[in-house]
C-alpha cells in the first residue's frame, strides 16, 4: 500500500473517531439536559405563582424550605452533576446562622434536615472530590450537634471561596442565633 493511501486512511480513521465521539457526547449531554429540564418543569408545577426553583449552587436566603428541599432532591438524581464548589458554598452559607462576622452575603438555615440533605449530597456526589473527607467530617460533626468549631468551619469554607470580607470572629450566643433566625426565616425551629 502506498504512503499516500496510508495517510488518507489514517486521516479518515481519525475523522471518523472524532465525529463518533462528538456525536455520542452531544447525544448523552442532550439526553441528560432534557431529563433535568423535564424534572425541573415537573417540580416547578408544584410551586406557587411567583416562586422559582433554585439549583443547589443558587440557593438564596429568600428561598423557601420547599425550594431548597427540591433543589437538594434534584442534586441527588443520578444524572445530575453537582460541583464541589456549590456544596462548599451551601455549607459556608449554613454557618452564617451561627457565627459572628462583619458581612454575611447569603444564609441558608441550618436545620437537622438540611444537614442530613447535605450529607447525602456529599456521600452521593462527592466521593471523588479532594475535599470529600473534610466536608463529610464537618457535616457529620454538625449532625451530632457539635458546633463548637463552627467559626473555624466557616473560615475553612470562606477561604475555599477566596473570602476577603466577612471572616468569622466568633460564635453567636444562643440568643443572637435566635434573633438571626427570626430576622431571616421567622420563628422556624425544625
Amino acid at each position: 500500500m502506498s504512503t499516500k493511501k496510508k495517510i488518507t486512511i489514517t486521516i479518515l480513521s481519525v475523522f471518523i473517531v472524532i465525529t463518533a465521539t462528538l456525536a455520542v457526547y452531544y447525544i448523552v449531554n442532550y439526553n441528560s439536559t432534557q431529563s433535568i429540564k423535564e424534572d425541573v418543569g415537573a417540580v416547578k408545577k408544584t410551586l406557587k405563582p411567583g416562586e422559582s426553583l433554585s439549583v443547589i449552587g443558587e440557593i438564596k436566603t429568600t428561598d423557601t424550605d420547599e425550594e431548597i428541599d427540591l433543589a437538594m432532591a434534584l442534586a441527588l438524581k443520578d444524572d445530575v452533576y453537582v460541583m464541589k464548589s456549590s456544596v462548599v458554598r451551601v455549607m459556608h452559607d449554613m454557618t452564617h446562622q451561627k457565627v459572628v462576622a462583619s458581612d454575611k452575603w447569603n444564609s441558608i438555615q441550618m436545620t437537622p434536615k438540611r444537614i442530613e440533605q447535605i450529607i447525602k449530597v456529599i456521600e452521593t456526589k462527592g466521593t471523588d472530590w479532594d475535599l470529600y473527607d473534610n466536608m463529610l467530617k464537618i457535616a457529620k460533626k454538625w449532625q451530632a450537634g457539635d458546633f463548637s468549631e463552627i467559626d473555624k468551619d466557616h473560615n475553612y469554607f470562606w477561604k475555599l471561596e477566596n473570602g476577603n470580607i466577612g471572616k468569622a470572629k466568633g460564635i453567636m450566643t444562643p440568643e443572637e442565633e435566635a434573633a438571626f433566625i427570626e430576622k431571616y426565616w421567622g420563628d422556624k425551629t425544625k
